[in-house]
This record gives C-alpha cells, structure tokens and sequence, in this order.
C-alpha cells in the first residue's frame, strides 16, 4: 500500500497527549497526519481538507463522537470518508451505534501502535478494492469469504474486529439470514487449526441465530469476541 503523502488522515480526539502522540506517530509511517480537539473543529476540519480517513474518538463533551459521525456523513464533502472510532467501551450498544450512524470499523484503547497502523492499512486497502464504491466495509467478510489470500494472518486482527463490528448490527437489525452467512465465513477463514473452545462458541452463536434469539446473540457474540481475539493474535 502507498504511503507517504498519498493519505492524510484526521484524528479528532479531545485528549491532547493521545491527539498529538497518534499524530507523531503516523508522521514518522510516513503518513499526512492532522488533528481536531473537538467534534465542531473536526467537522470544519474534514469539510476543509477531505482526509482519506477519520480517526474519531468516541467520548468527548459538548458533540462526542457519535453525534460528529452523524454530522460527518450529512455533508456532501465528507460523507463518503471513511470513519473508524477510537473507544474504550466496545459494549454492543456502543458499536452498534457508531455503525448504524455509518463508521467503518473500530479500534479499543488502549491500542498498540502497530495494530492501529495495521488497522488504517487494512480500512484504506479496503476502500480501494473495486468493490469499495458499492459494498460497505461490513459487508466485505459475508461477501468474499475467499477473499483472503493464503489467510493473510497480518489482517487476521483487523478481520475478528470487523466480524465483530458487522455481526452487532446485523444481530441488532435482526438479519439472520446475513450473520449466518457471515458466521459462516469467520468459520470458513479460521479453518482446522481453531482452538475447539472458539468453535464451539461460534458454533453456540450461530445456534443463536438459527433460533432468532435477538439478545442470546448479542451475549454470546460479545462473549466470544474477546476468544476470536486472543486466537488471531497468535497466529
């Protein structure tokens, strides 16, 4: 993937050692990096530079991150902008939220500096696939479950959150035909070497699903991610 000045990349986040810290970070990967201290100044701040990805912080005072990301994807210049959130609550409600309102994927606080690199590489590639223009980000796993060549363990990460992030809302808007389908795929992409005990807590999910029990699948969905996890990363 192209780096250099080929992507700038806004954070908006109110805490200053975490704004600037992400920042110098990404400046020395050879990225453009920009910053907002708040929700309105992040807004003004996308609308004048039109970055090729937000990095939004979900809690701040006055307009928190959530109310920014609906006012981000109102406005022609930015609502095509792909928007991942910055949170230290991955509670269903939180990131079925940040989902409904349009982001992309999420990362948790606190984060190691190469997994949040890894984490805008893996949105941006994703954003200039050919199917970037008519398939949302949380589609991409149900959609190609083939689509990961020689099961590319430097996303392996990247993929768990994005099941994750796209099974909520799926289980939230009561989709079950899509989250078996997805479940299916997460199955499909881990293979014989997953752990039994994270088998059979997918497998538990997707009998869930197959009863249509709306708040048993959001349970056993956020039990599991924390299993999903911990599997990828050793991998």
């Amino acid at each position: 993937m192209a780096q250099g000045n080929d992507f700038h990349l806004l954070i908006i986040d109110d805490d200053p050692v975490v704004r600037e810290s992400v920042k110098n970070f990404l400046e020395k990967s050879c990225w453009q990096a920009h910053t907002a201290e708040n929700g309105f100044q992040g807004i003004q701040t996308a609308i004048t530079l039109q970055p090729d990805l937000i990095l939004l912080d979900v809690i701040m005072p006055e307009l928190d991150g959530l109310q920014t990301l609906v006012q981000l994807k109102k406005m022609r210049k930015t609502r095509q902008t792909p928007v991942v959130i910055i949170t230290g609550r991955i509670d269903a409600e939180t990131l079925i939220g940040a989902g409904k309102r349009g982001a992309v994927n999420f990362i948790s606080k606190p984060f190691a500096r190469q997994d949040l690199l890894k984490k805008i590489e893996f949105v941006l590639r994703d954003q200039a696939s050919p199917r970037a223009s008519s398939t949302p980000s949380h589609a991409v796993l149900s959609e190609q479950p083939e689509g990961y060549p020689e099961r590319d363990r430097i996303a392996a990460r990247e993929l768990v959150d994005l099941f994750y992030f796209s099974a909520l809302q799926k289980a939230d808007a009561h989709l079950w035909d899509e989250l078996e389908v997805l479940i299916h795929d997460l199955q499909h992409y881990l293979g014989e070497d997953c752990p039994v005990s994270v088998a059979a807590r997918l497998n538990a999910v997707k009998r869930a699903v197959q009863l249509q029990e709306f708040q048993t699948t959001i349970n056993l969905l956020e039990e599991t991610y924390p299993h999903l996890l911990e599997h990828s990363s050793r991998n």
